[in-house]
């Protein structure tokens, strides 16, 4: 039970070290907005920080259903080390980033050996593992920390930020909508809700293993047009614009999706109640945020609180 100021500030703080420690930042946007680039100056390291924090906190919200975050990181994760590969094969040296390697392959082989136990599969209804907010958060730190190391530890020959986008579409575009649809609403940020891409898919009676299969295609799609436009040369403008023109695309349906859903229950029901008749269990739901009546298949129910209940 923390605040959310608290963790904010200290993923932020994270963020900063993380940073400050690698030694590299981004002193400007690039071509990101056309044939010039804009200089960061004195902005660069709150910019950088802000880049790094922005992933970690796209990987926190995410994490809504088994094996969709730590899915979503090893995708990303394994995008970033063909960009790495590529980057090193141009320059003729075989990892030119001191740690990137260590952390990349430490990184892969911990989520394949997560993913046995986070995933959904024949034999396994529900995750042995409950990932939570500080491992979604820490994943996302590490992979910013990647991300950086590939757009701004190779200096110009780097993957731009355009592409950087694609390789981390689905959390991000879910962080970007949560923000705008609260914006929208005039609400809290820091508040919960069941407004993502995995929770529309479960509204649309998605099981939780196609809902989340969906997901991670989508991310596989998104890392294979950000990857495949970087290395055959696509300008990174074409790049970042056509990840907001994707997101804009995105946001529309989702917002129209959502907004249909509320109309058609009760008028006091909010749309966290319409998103909320038709999902199931789910690992954020492992420490007992179940009603009276509906029984938590975490907890072994007794004889006689399974009699009270029917009762």
């Amino acid at each position: 039970p923390m605040r959310r100021r608290f963790w904010f500030a200290g993923m932020a703080a994270a963020a900063a070290a993380a940073v400050i420690g690698g030694q590299h930042f981004i002193t400007h946007t690039g071509p990101v907005l056309g044939p010039f680039e804009i200089p960061l100056s004195i902005f660069s390291l709150p910019f950088t920080i802000a880049f790094v924090g922005a992933i970690a906190l796209g990987f926190r919200t995410i994490d809504r259903a088994d094996g969709l975050c730590d899915g979503q990181a090893l995708i990303s994760s394994l995008a970033l080390t063909i960009v790495a590969i590529i980057l090193a094969s141009q320059q003729a040296t075989a990892w030119p980033l001191p740690g990137f390697a260590a952390v990349a392959q430490s990184l892969i082989g911990a989520l394949l050996g997560l993913a046995f136990y986070t995933w959904r599969r024949p034999g396994r209804r529900l995750a042995a593992i409950y990932l939570g907010s500080a491992g979604a958060m820490m994943l996302g730190l590490l992979l910013g920390w990647l991300a950086l190391q590939v757009h701004a530890g190779f200096g110009e020959a780097g993957i731009g930020l355009g592409g950087v986008l694609w390789l981390f579409a689905v959390p991000l575009a879910d962080l970007l909508f949560y923000g705008l649809r609260r914006l929208l609403a005039g609400q809290n940020w820091t508040a919960k809700d069941r407004f993502r891409l995995y929770h529309m898919l479960r509204a649309q009676h998605y099981s939780v293993d196609h809902a989340v299969l969906i997901c991670h295609g989508t991310a596989v799609g998104a890392a294979v047009i950000g990857i495949a436009g970087w290395a055959l040369g696509v300008p990174d403008f074409f790049l970042f614009y056509g990840f907001w023109v994707a997101f804009a695309a995105y946001a529309m349906i989702a917002m129209a999706f959502w907004t249909r859903l509320a109309s058609q229950v009760t008028p006091r029901a909010n749309w966290q109640t319409a998103a909320g008749q038709t999902i199931d269990v789910e690992a954020h739901t492992v420490m007992g945020s179940f009603s009276d009546d509906e029984p938590n298949p975490y907890k072994p129910q007794t004889a006689s609180s399974a009699t009270s209940k029917a009762k």
